[in-house]
């Protein structure tokens, strides 16, 4: 029975969710998503090697479940090329026990990866480093974690002939990375970042007319008299936005918020309303300290906000998610939250089912992946118990 147990530790880490739900219409926000969010870029200003380019242009992102992409001669959609293009992906790494982890990866051409903004170099068999133009090649990396949850970073770039990409982690406890190890479990990723929907509104704040959604990496925006860069076609006047996510929250205390708007905003955290100015006011505002107690674990974040005519500025920042102390100073911009601490929501318009990944400049479309999962080990565990049953009789 032990090994059936470790076989499912792995699989389902425990997640402390607070269950909060915010409801628009028929639409919950909810909960979170287990994938990676994969960002597609092509490379300029390089010599040689992929690994030297000065410019990665974003060209778009995706959802991506499984890290183990093999493209031959062919390319990703996104890239739009097959020559010096690279990924970003990202996620948040659910830890339970700790430890030291070994994460693999077989490239071609390069690999390295971060965690928590910490640079670690994947290394192969001869200990060179895989940051390089290669062959398909194994390469690995120990990590030291506690429990928790952890941002990792993973970057790769091709520059020519074939390409291949798989990332992993060592599950076996060999010394080296095998074929095995691949992919790495995406029920241990939470995708990154926040949902923001934009709307342009008929009257301001009314959330008239779906214009796009963008899976965006924090809310930091002065857009000045100017429109969002995105969605194309944005007014610069009467428009009002949706964020939506969970706060990632690895040590209980008080956390201190603060928002920074013009002309309205409102802010819920775990369903409690912490900010509703939601009038015509075209002067940039900013709230006192906002302290929220928060234990370890995911907190819905729900951010609204509308822009009538003038200036249009929407930030949210805490000191103790890497912001500056929050100073009720409307002249001075907000840090706002970093990425690492926040994991996008699920948005389920019919709540009875598994929500769907709707939008967000991503290409692909999926279902919530821990109700998929959660059944396969179940099934396995009863199996194995309707067996050793049989065999006592």
């Amino acid at each position: 029975m032990k090994r059936i147990i470790v076989f499912l530790g792995l699989f389902i880490p425990s997640i402390a969710y607070s269950y909060a739900k915010y409801v628009v219409g028929n639409c919950e926000y909810r909960d979170y998503i287990n994938t990676w969010k994969g960002e597609y870029y092509t490379l300029s200003g390089y010599s040689g090697s992929c690994t030297t380019a000065s410019t990665w242009t974003l060209k778009g992102k995706q959802t991506d479940d499984w890290l183990k992409f093999s493209w031959g001669t062919g390319y990703p959609g996104l890239a739009g090329q097959g020559d010096y293009f690279g990924v970003r992906w990202k996620g948040i790494f659910k830890v339970d026990t700790s430890g030291t982890y070994k994460f693999c990866a077989y490239t071609d051409d390069g690999v390295r990866m971060y965690v928590n903004g910490t640079e670690y170099r994947l290394r192969d068999a001869s200990n060179a480093d895989c940051w390089r133009d290669q062959g398909a090649t194994h390469c690995s990396v120990d990590v030291s974690l506690t429990p928790g949850y952890h941002f990792i970073e993973v970057q790769y770039c091709e520059s020519t002939g074939a390409a291949t990409a798989w990332f992993g982690l060592n599950r076996a406890g060999n010394s080296t990375c095998g074929d095995e190890d691949y992919p790495f479990p995406v029920t241990q990723i939470y995708m990154p970042g926040l949902r923001g929907e934009y709307y342009t509104d008929a009257s301001p704040g009314e959330f008239t007319s779906l214009k796009g959604i963008w899976y965006e990496n924090n809310v930091g925006f002065n857009w000045g008299t100017s429109a969002p860069s995105w969605p194309s076609g944005m007014p610069y006047d009467y428009f009002s936005v949706r964020w939506t996510g969970n706060l990632v929250i690895n040590t209980a205390g008080t956390y201190q918020f603060c928002v920074r708007y013009n002309d309205g905003a409102r802010l819920l955290i775990d369903g409690g309303e912490y900010l509703n100015v939601w009038n015509v006011d075209d002067t940039t505002k900013e709230t006192a300290p906002i302290s929220v107690y928060l234990t370890p674990g995911l907190h819905l974040l729900v951010l609204e906000f509308f822009e009538s005519q003038g200036n249009a500025v929407a930030e949210i920042g805490s000191p103790q998610l890497g912001g500056a102390s929050c100073d009720s100073n409307a002249s001075t911009a907000i840090t706002p939250i970093p990425e690492r601490f926040l994991a996008i929501s699920e948005k389920a318009c019919n709540p009875t089912s598994p929500g769907i990944i709707a939008g967000g400049g991503c290409v692909s479309t999926s279902i919530k992946r821990t109700d998929l999962y959660l059944v396969i080990p179940v099934i396995f565990l009863v199996s194995i118990l309707i067996r050793m049953r049989f065999k006592r009789k």
